[in-house]
């Protein structure tokens, strides 16, 4: 099991923060998987009762991005974090093409790949996410023959969710998440790097001197945070998951839960771990 690497990691390339396009993300992967939210159930069923069957239907098409892998265009891009979510999104619809369908293809087929095939081999990719599943081929098709035509649909997707209930969700939620980024934002003030990002997970442990650290859940992570921007994001509908994406040419995003009533731990409670 291989541990976060810090070697070379300074604090100073950490920033914490909310990320509104991420947390719509959570939303949409509980909706696609809602049996692995079952402290969200209550507004699960609210919500998927009250939205239109056309729109119910765009999300089944898109879920292969979310479902089982989140997809890398849906977590934070580039600096600053705590923005509104039509410029995260806006910042979607900017990115260029080749880094848009590699983000895109990485999620779709899932597994350990290397997503440049998709566009020098796109037979193939195509073929590979077939094998996994009939949506999972249709959404590479449709990446692969028209891109931007892709993208429009995906980004037309995603703000008729703001539209329809991630406006509510996020206005009701965003206090909560904002507290907890300022209150991580307090320990990296007093904790080592190591120590601080062990703190927002009760499954990390710092190992190796304080140069990495092992998360319980993850068996083979190798993502090295020096010369890195490092993105520390709450999720409260992204419970109980941990998300940790390393792609090149993106910043590293630790996106981690928080609940409701439990307080953030102390400072002594992150060293006894």
């Amino acid at each position: 099991m291989r541990p976060l690497n810090l070697r070379g990691a300074k604090s100073s390339d950490v920033t914490i923060g909310t990320s509104p396009i991420s947390e719509l993300q959570a939303c949409l992967h509980s909706l696609a998987e809602p049996d692995h939210h079952l402290d969200s159930r209550s507004w699960l069923i609210k919500i998927s009762e009250s939205l239109p069957r056309e729109f119910r239907h765009g999300l089944t098409r898109f879920a292969p991005l979310w479902a089982r892998r989140r997809c890398r265009l849906m977590l934070p891009l580039s600096p600053p974090l705590d923005a509104e979510i039509e410029t995260e999104i806006d910042r979607l619809s900017q990115l260029d093409e080749t880094t848009f369908i590699e983000a895109a293809a990485y999620a779709i087929q899932g597994g350990a790949f290397d997503p440049s095939g998709a566009l020098t081999q796109p037979a193939d990719f195509v073929t590979a996410c077939e094998a996994r599943s009939f949506s999972r081929g249709e959404l590479a098709k449709r990446l692969i023959d028209d891109p931007e035509a892709f993208r429009t649909s995906l980004v037309r997707l995603l703000e008729d969710s703001v539209e329809e209930f991630f406006a509510e969700e996020w206005e009701r939620i965003h206090d909560r998440l904002r507290d907890e980024a300022e209150q991580t934002r307090s320990r990296l003030r007093k904790l080592p790097l190591a120590e601080l990002i062990s703190s927002v997970s009760p499954a990390a442990q710092v190992v190796q001197g304080g140069r990495g650290v092992r998360f319980d859940k993850f068996q083979d992570l190798n993502v090295p945070l020096r010369g890195n921007h490092v993105f520390l994001v709450p999720t409260i509908h992204g419970r109980p998951h941990l998300i940790i994406r390393g792609e090149p040419g993106f910043p590293v995003v630790l996106h981690y839960p928080v609940a409701w009533q439990r307080q953030p731990p102390s400072i002594d409670e992150v060293r006894q771990r």
